[in-house]
């Protein structure tokens, strides 16, 4: 299992004139707890806005 640091360092590594996006937005797979970003897939596959609180 890669650490934190190891999997940020994997998302930062392509050049941000390709992927910009990636680069961006790096941080968000990878925060939070294991349920976090599960949810954060689920919600990356089916293309859903985050939740509202309420």
């Amino acid at each position: 299992m890669l650490s934190h640091e190891e999997l940020l360092e994997r998302f930062t590594a392509p050049p941000a004139e390709k992927f910009p996006q990636t680069r961006r937005h790096a941080v968000e797979p990878i925060s939070g707890t294991g349920h976090d970003r599960f949810e954060f897939t689920l919600r990356a596959l089916t293309n859903s806005p985050r939740p509202t609180a309420g």
